[in-house]
This record gives C-alpha cells, sequence and structure tokens, in this order.
C-alpha cells in the first residue's frame, strides 16, 4: 500500500494505525501467533515542503517570463518526490520543488472547471499535449 500525508507525524500515525487495525483483526479472526501477518514499511517518502522565499521569487520569474496566465499553483498534492530529501541536510538548502506542464491549457481548465487535476505522467491518461 502507498501512504502520501502531507507531514511526517502524519505518516507515523497512519503507519501505527495500520498496524493496530491490522492486529485487531487478526485477533478477532483467532489466527494463530504462527500465522499472524507482519505489516513491514519498505522506503518512505518524505513530505516536501516549498519554503516560501524563494517559492515566491521563482514565482515572480516565471510569471514574468511565460505570463501570468500560464503559471499555475495546484495547491497541496499528494506526490511522492525524493527531492524532499535534499531539504534534510545542513547546511540547510531551501527548496521549491515546480512542475513544467505538457497539458494543452483549454484542457487543463476544463479540468479544473471540473474540480480535478488533469492526468500526471505516470497514470495511464496521462496526454502531453504535442502542439
Amino acid at each position: 500500500m502507498t501512504i502520501r500525508p502531507f507531514s511526517d507525524a502524519l505518516r507515523e500515525k497512519i503507519v501505527s494505525s495500520v498496524k493496530r487495525i491490522a492486529q485487531g483483526i487478526v485477533q478477532g479472526a483467532g489466527v494463530p501467533e504462527d500465522r499472524i501477518p507482519v505489516v513491514s514499511v519498505y522506503g518512505s517518502g518524505l513530505a516536501l515542503y516549498n519554503d516560501p522565499e524563494p517559492t515566491k521569487r521563482i514565482t515572480r520569474v516565471f510569471r514574468e517570463t511565460f505570463g501570468k496566465e500560464n503559471v499555475i499553483d495546484p495547491g497541496r498534492i499528494m506526490g511522492s518526490e525524493d527531492f524532499a530529501n535534499f531539504g534534510t541536510v545542513e547546511p540547510k538548502i531551501l527548496l521549491t520543488y515546480f512542475a513544467i506542464g505538457v497539458i494543452d491549457p483549454k484542457v487543463y481548465k476544463a479540468r479544473v472547471k471540473e474540480d480535478k487535476l488533469p492526468p500526471s505522467p505516470h497514470n495511464p491518461h496521462f496526454a502531453p499535449s504535442l502542439s
């Protein structure tokens, strides 16, 4: 199972809850000790935090360069990205993660109107604009 919480604290709460629920199901079903499943966590991405100051600067430059109408803030997204690891080193690195869109602006606006983000590159419905 993949979990993508917005904070490390929430990740820990979800993992401990899954383990607790699994244990409750096992006990309720009377599973013998030698058959109890093990809940393991294999790797985990950190919550990515965009530092406000460099994010404001890069957003301003992008709007000046590409046009305000071509720079959007999709809000919080449930991504899974190892880029966040760069923010855990000393000296501290201020992070700003951005994506370059490849969707037709009309399609994007229609999706937003439906309150849906367009499919991302790892989605089988991903359809970049080729024009």
